[in-house]
């Protein structure tokens, strides 16, 4: 379909908003679905599977055209960015903070460096799609605080 539209003046138009709803309900499926424990860690990878696949499926068969990665862009933060509850905030800036900090936690439990890394850039992937990075950095920084004064504890514990 591709071949045969792309020449057409205003062919791709309808192949492009078929691909941006097909990733955006997909995103939305994975998201709505978490269920468990680890739900950040979940939130994340799912997301990162979504977007991944879509991006090979673009570079393959779209020849990595502009308008299809814009729609990707699209469909991703339109799953990000979801709210279950119009009145409640969404909880994307909440989970990926907690997945940042549950990560850099683990740095210190045997993750190697270079994996944490990978994981870390993967975290940059879905951050660029949130709406609200104020919301993430609220919730990151209330992490450190609490981070900071449980160091700070201990150091005291270790003076005494």
């Amino acid at each position: 379909m591709y071949q045969l539209l792309k020449p057409i003046h205003g062919g791709l138009g309808v192949l492009i908003q078929e691909i941006e709803t097909h990733i955006k309900n997909t995103g939305l499926e994975a998201v709505k679905n978490l269920k468990g424990d680890n739900i950040p860690g979940q939130f994340v990878e799912s997301i990162l599977e979504v977007h991944g696949k879509y991006t090979e499926l673009i570079k393959v068969v779209f020849h990595a055209d502009q308008q299809f990665v814009g729609a990707l862009d699209k469909a991703c933060a339109a799953a990000i960015n979801y709210k279950q509850n119009p009145r409640h905030g969404c909880k994307s800036p909440e989970l990926l903070s907690r997945y940042c900090d549950n990560l850099l936690k683990k740095s210190s439990k045997g993750i190697s460096e270079n994996e944490l890394d990978d994981k870390l850039a993967n975290c940059i992937t879905v951050f660029k799609y949130l709406d609200d990075k104020d919301v993430f950095q609220r919730f990151y920084s209330k992490m450190l605080t609490k981070l900071f004064s449980y160091l700070n504890c201990f150091s005291f514990i270790l003076r005494c």
